[in-house]
């Protein structure tokens, strides 16, 4: 578990450099999108879902991109997208290792891309975050989500041509991400402050009965029909180690809510619309991880997909206040940035399948596997 304490640490003590130059920034990127290529994409057996994905990538090919079916019972077809670059790859390098920094190359880039573009004046910041929540080994709701963020791009620029195109190539690669369809138009959706309140306490209330119901309904339901099995795999398999809702999980983001809605109230983020479709993008978050993360990890994970507009309003608030006249404000929001990091690490490190998954960390070169 050091090897991962260190790299969060180092991650941490980066961010002194959001005090220099915007080259001097840009290299810090630059090095650590190349540190987490290598340090992901050269490693063997380590990382969640290791099994599944070597054996994708061993039986994938292009007679089969269409059909490929992962489990053989007919129902879970691989989304193309994914299957098409599993075969190209293999197809040129063969091995599979390949395939793992290639995919590291696609993530970090964007993530770069993203830092950059929304947040250039702290993109360390922004990128420390962004690998605090999405995670260092890549998986493929990972590099959907990597693509993904340049639907964010066109939502802010309100592109909708691009915007559907990123998606297109986004659900090639998992098709949950067909949820994200309608976030374009969220930014004309203002609601008022009391009804984020309203709606992510009420959900917060009714999340354990909401799962029993689910549970209930998948158990009425043929078994063999995909319906029914998709009910049942995700309401009675935990695969995602989401440890449900905790009082200072729930407090906090009350907490962060209320500051977000007070920075739309004072106009810190001068575009309106794109202020409320991360708002809105940050209670939908919120609420799928209410209603599903105890138990049903598969369903939670589909807060991951607002991944970035969760760090955006984060960041925002801690320039923003980190900045302020007050004094004490800037002593809060740089405590709040220490603690709510730390914190957060915490949780990524500590989550129940991490240690059996992720320690200790193996390369191929552990395993006397050839680079080339």
């Amino acid at each position: 578990m050091l090897t991962y304490y260190i790299i969060y640490g180092l991650l941490f003590i980066s961010t002194i450099f959001e005090l220099s130059d915007c080259r001097t920034k840009k290299v810090v990127l630059i090095l650590w999108g190349v540190f987490f290529t290598m340090f992901a994409g050269l490693r063997w057996q380590t990382g969640t879902d290791w099994d599944s994905y070597l054996q994708i990538y061993n039986d994938v090919d292009f007679t089969n991109i269409f059909t490929y079916d992962r489990y053989g019972n007919g129902r879970d077809i691989l989304e193309p997208g994914y299957a098409f670059l599993n075969a190209s790859v293999k197809a040129i390098f063969e091995k599979y290792h390949f395939f793992n920094l290639i995919e590291c190359v696609i993530i970090q880039g964007s993530f770069y891309k993203a830092c950059k573009y929304f947040t250039p004046r702290t993109p360390i910041i922004t990128y420390i975050f962004l690998i605090v929540f999405g995670g260092i080994f890549p998986i493929r709701s990972t590099l959907g989500l990597a693509v993904a963020f340049w639907a964010y791009k066109y939502i802010k620029e309100q592109n909708l041509l691009k915007f559907l195109l990123v998606m297109l190539l986004t659900c090639s690669i998992h098709m949950k991400y067909i949820i994200f369809l309608p976030c374009f138009w969220l930014g004309k959706l203002k609601l008022k402050w009391y009804w984020f309140f309203i709606i992510y306490l009420s959900i917060v209330g009714l999340y354990v009965v909401f799962q029993q119901q689910i549970a209930l309904l998948a158990t009425l339901l043929d078994a063999s029909s995909g319906v029914g099995n998709k009910l049942l795999v995700y309401t009675e398999s935990e695969t995602e180690g989401f440890s449900g809702l905790s009082y200072i999980g729930v407090a906090l983001n009350v907490f962060l809510m209320s500051i977000y809605l007070y920075m739309r109230k004072i106009k810190v983020v001068k575009d309106e619309r794109w202020m409320n479709a991360i708002l809105n993008m940050y209670l939908a978050s919120c609420c799928i991880y209410a209603l599903f993360s105890d138990g049903m990890g598969d369903l939670a994970r589909l807060a991951t997909l607002f991944i970035l507009p969760q760090t955006l309003l984060l960041v925002t608030a801690i320039n923003y206040y980190k900045h302020s006249k007050n004094p004490l404000l800037v002593i809060g929001a740089n405590l709040f940035f220490v603690l709510y990091f730390a914190y957060r690490a915490f949780q990524t490190t500590h989550a129940y399948f991490f240690e059996d998954a992720c320690v200790p960390y193996k390369s191929i070169f552990d395993y006397n596997i050839s680079l080339f």
